[in-house]
Parts: C-alpha cells; sequence; structure tokens
C-alpha cells in the first residue's frame, strides 16, 4: 500500500480550469480545422496547422491533469482486498476447518452446528484525524477503513473488528478476533455515530455495542446501518436471555 500516494489523494483539490481550458482549446482546434480552414477566404493551410496546435494543446493539458489525479478507484480497489483478506481471517479462525475434525464429527455422528458469518466492511469518519473525500463518482472514501462481523453460536458469539489505515503504516494484521459466551454479556444496542464535521450523513453506519454483566462495554463496532442491523441485535439480546434462562434452571 502507497500511504504517501493515499495521503495525496485525500488531500486533491485540483481546480476544473485547466478542464475548462482543455476543453475550450479542444473544440476550438476542432473548429479550425472542420469549418475554417474549409472556408472561402481563409487561408486553408494556416487554419489547419493553427488548429492542430491548439488541438495538440488542448490534449496535453488534459494529458498531464489526468495523470496528476489520483482515481477514486484506487482506494476502493484497495478497501477491496483488505476486506477480502478479513473475510479470510475471520473464517479461518472461526470456522474450523482441519478434515480430521470433521472426519472426526462425522464418524461419531457430531452435529456440527450451521454458522452463519455475518461481515461488514466501511469507510469511517469518526475523529479528527480522519482524512475524507468525496469522489466524482459521488462516494466519500475516509482514510480508515473499518471491517468486522460476528457468528451466533449456540452458547457464545464470535465478534471480530479490523481497522486500516490508508495514510500510515500501523500492525500488518491488527484487529480484535474474540468468543464470548451469552452469559458473559448483558446487553446488545446500536449506537449513533459522531460524525466529522462536513460529512453528515455520509456514514451509513452504527456502532454495536455488547456490554457485560456490569453494563461495561466490551465489543464496540461499525455495523452497516440497515434494516437487518435491528434484527441482529434482537436476536443476540434474545440469546443472551435465554442463555442466562437456562443457567439458571
Amino acid at each position: 500500500m502507497d500511504y504517501n500516494r493515499n495521503k495525496k489523494y485525500f488531500g486533491q483539490n485540483l481546480s476544473t480550469t485547466p478542464v475548462v481550458i482543455s476543453a475550450a482549446c479542444i473544440a476550438i482546434g476542432f473548429f479550425m480545422i472542420v469549418f475554417l480552414a474549409n472556408t472561402r477566404g481563409m487561408p486553408s493551410y494556416l487554419m489547419t496547422s493553427g488548429g492542430l496546435t491548439i488541438l495538440a494543446v488542448g490534449v496535453a493539458i488534459f494529458v498531464v491533469r489526468s495523470a496528476k489525479k489520483i482515481p477514486d478507484g484506487e482506494i476502493s480497489e484497495q478497501a477491496k482486498k483488505l476486506y477480502a483478506t478479513f473475510q479470510e481471517d475471520f473464517n479461518n479462525t472461526f470456522i474450523p476447518q482441519d478434515i480430521r475434525t470433521i472426519r472426526y464429527e462425522m464418524a461419531n455422528h457430531i452435529a456440527r452446528p450451521k454458522l452463519e458469518p455475518v461481515t461488514f466492511a466501511t469507510y469511517c469518519f469518526e475523529g479528527e484525524e480522519v482524512l475524507a473525500k468525496k469522489g466524482n463518482d459521488g462516494k466519500c472514501r475516509s482514510s480508515i477503513y473499518s471491517m468486522s462481523g460476528f457468528i451466533l453460536k449456540p452458547d457464545s458469539i464470535c465478534v471480530a473488528e479490523r481497522e486500516i489505515s490508508f495514510i500510515s503504516d500501523n500492525d500488518p494484521i491488527p484487529g480484535d478476533f474474540r468468543e464470548i459466551k451469552y452469559l458473559d454479556l448483558g446487553s446488545a444496542s446500536l449506537e449513533k455515530v459522531p460524525e466529522k464535521k462536513g460529512y453528515e450523513g455520509f456514514a451509513k453506519y452504527r456502532h454495536l455495542t455488547l456490554k457485560d454483566n456490569d453494563g461495561v462495554i466490551v465489543i464496540d463496532f461499525p455495523i452497516i446501518a440497515d434494516a437487518a442491523a435491528d434484527d441482529y441485535v434482537k436476536d443476540i439480546n434474545l440469546r443472551i436471555t435465554r442463555a442466562k434462562e437456562k443457567a439458571a434452571e
């Protein structure tokens, strides 16, 4: 990851003036070559050579500006690769892949619960140090990319979170991967996001917060703010309640 180049992306604010000049030169050059060079009273060779020159200047300005501009797709591609790596690490951590374990379970008729991993990925807009930029595609990106997820097991929840900075090096494989018993949890809830000034409305996520029996936060990570988010929280709280009822029997 080229941190310096990524930092330039979030700081770039290229003027539109070169684009206007480039478009004007191309239009004028084209007009001189196609129309004025074939108009009576106009010196054809001057119009043609002059038009080609102006056209070349316009193209050159456009090429130079395009070369300086870092495209939005570079950040999106990096984010895509980070998310794929996170999902792989998430599954490898919480879903057993050992063929020997699988064979043993099959031989002894041990039923393994079906594990459905739920993962999320989003640009984070929290904190004063976070850089943010709205791309030409209308999408807002930030210098922090957060990936998270969970798996609901019969007696516990497996949770994971990983935050990667696009502009500064940090732990090569950061993250918090934990398995927590429902009996050790008090509740789950969704919290609003303190948005970065100037980017209100672009943080399309909330925070999933898990608290222990004393009300202390043990897990807090971003979760996509869609209709399913409320269902996830209800499901987790239901499992916490059932685990406590079962333990009290």
